[in-house]
């Protein structure tokens, strides 16, 4: 009788234990969406502010597409935000998804849109930024 308790207790204080790390996995993923959904609509939000200037000094790309960009990179960090706070089902998927396509545009913005005298100086950034996405995914797959 004694190792049946002793079993339950065990198995109690693993739930607990798994309760507390799946918490802290949860503020750190809502803090890394949050951050990413700041940077989207701080794009969207700046690519509108200089809108005349970037159009005088011929910005390539234009900012139609900095604006666009911004503001889809915001839409989609906030919704994965707002299911992560609603503990939807469909959070995983929908964080996968979306870090793999954010992943794969900043590879292809970098290498086909920006223009080649200026790649080497970004590559960092977009090196830093898969890597958080990649622990953005894997945070994500131990969610319930």
């Amino acid at each position: 009788m004694n190792a049946i308790i002793c079993v339950g207790t065990l198995s109690m204080a693993r739930i607990i234990k798994n309760r507390k790390i799946n918490q802290f996995n949860r503020q750190v993923i809502a803090i890394l969406l949050a951050a990413g959904a700041m940077i989207g609509w701080l794009r969207f939000q700046q690519s509108l502010r200089y809108w005349y200037y970037f159009i005088e000094i011929g910005l390539d790309p234009h900012p139609v597409y900095l604006a666009v960009s911004g503001a889809l990179i915001g839409i989609a960090f906030s919704l994965a935000l707002i299911l992560l706070l609603m503990r939807r089902r469909i959070t995983r998927k929908f964080i996968l998804g979306m870090s793999m396509v954010t992943a794969a545009w900043l590879w292809i913005d970098r290498l086909f849109v920006i223009q080649p005298a200026s790649r080497a100086a970004y590559l960092p950034s977009v090196i830093l930024l898969t890597a958080l996405l990649i622990i953005l995914n894997l945070l994500s797959q131990f969610l319930p």
